[in-house]
């Protein structure tokens, strides 16, 4: 079990890490010993990324936000400083590409394996809630378009008894995606391209 001093340690040791190299570049920094003021850092090379306060089906089609391989990258990265006890990484500018967002006419206004969807609604009790499923969730699990939409408005927190009249109710917005992947050997080359 760890003890407060040795807790207040590693915090020191990340803080005086964090001061040594203050670079906009620098997006996992740590020093290599206690003596060591070299940091093991790697630089990132991202594009123009619009805010992150996504709101409205509009904000959503304003921001064309697209998860991409830098974004990929960079999930690795927080896991890997996570584990080795490096400072974490600072949130890159990811590129600003298109996902066509569009509000939908209604609940069934979209197309099963073509498009993700994302509703928003009000709760039995008032409170406005949204949920969202990739375009790939409605196949896999063999649901239809009001089966789907059931399961959105259960995971989005609604717990009374769901109508035609729930349904008509909420706001869907629908949006198509790519899934992207990377394996580990492509992770680790890009990490050692990124490092000083």
């Amino acid at each position: 079990m760890a003890t407060e001093e040795s807790v207040g340690s590693k915090k020191q040791k990340l803080s005086n890490s964090s001061n040594h190299h203050n670079s906009n570049n620098c997006c996992c920094n740590h020093r290599k010993s206690e003596n060591d003021h070299n940091c093991i850092n790697c630089v990132c090379n991202y594009r123009h990324y619009n805010n992150h306060q996504l709101q409205t089906p509009s904000a959503l089609r304003d921001n064309k936000m697209i998860i991409s391989v830098d974004m990929c990258f960079f999930c690795f990265d927080v896991l890997y400083c996570h584990l080795h006890q490096y400072e974490a990484p600072k949130t890159p500018n990811f590129p600003n590409e298109s996902l066509h967002f569009e509000d939908g006419d209604d609940y069934l206004d979209w197309e099963i394996g073509v498009h993700g969807i994302r509703i928003e609604f009000y709760t039995e009790k008032g409170t406005k809630r949204t949920a969202t499923y990739l375009p790939e969730v409605a196949p896999e699990q063999g649901w239809d378009r009001v089966q789907t939409i059931d399961s959105l408005l259960r995971k989005g927190g609604f717990k009374g008894a769901i109508s035609t009249e729930i349904r008509k109710s909420i706001r869907l917005t629908r949006y198509q995606s790519e899934k992207i992947t990377v394996s580990y050997q492509e992770y680790k080359d890009n990490w050692r391209n990124r490092r000083c």
